[in-house]
Order: structure tokens, then sequence, then C-alpha cells
């Protein structure tokens, strides 16, 4: 008869990092997770509120690094130059 196979490196890392994860889980108390839960919630409610226009921003650093001029991205000029692009005034 055949010997059983041992469990290879790759199975038996899986094993042991899936086990530290859940030690992890467990060992974080049921208050941190509520409030870590409650912030959340409100970051994603308020979140748009209060940087309504941070898109602009990260879209035309984005066309700057993707089209160029790359080596002017944070000249104010040209950033605002690229903005106006988008959204005139």
């Amino acid at each position: 008869m055949n010997a059983p196979a041992e469990p290879n490196k790759a199975q038996t890392a899986g094993c042991s990092q899936t086990a530290s994860t859940q030690h992890l889980l467990t060992r974080v108390s049921p208050q941190t997770w509520i409030v870590l839960l409650v912030m959340a919630v409100l970051w994603f409610l308020l979140g748009s509120r209060l940087t309504p226009n941070d898109f602009l921003n990260l879209y035309t650093g984005g066309t700057l690094a993707l089209r160029g001029p790359i080596h002017q991205m944070y000249v104010p000029e040209v950033q605002l130059h690229t903005e106006r692009r988008f959204a005139p005034a």
C-alpha cells in the first residue's frame, strides 16, 4: 500500500495563516468592532458631503499622469487648465 501523502508547504502555510487570522478576530473585543462599524457607516454616509470636490483633483492628476505633461503635474496653472477642460467655470 501507498503511504499517505504529507501536506506540502503551501497547504500548511495556508492553514497556519487562517488560524492566526481567526485568532486575531477572536482577540478583538466586540466593542471595538461596534465602534469600527459605526465609524465606517458615518464615513460612508458623510464622506461625500464633507469633500464634495475630491474627484476632480484626482481625475486631473490621473489625466496628467496618463496623457502628460507629467513633469508639470504640480504646477498650479497646468492643473487649473486641465481641470477647466473637465469642469468649465
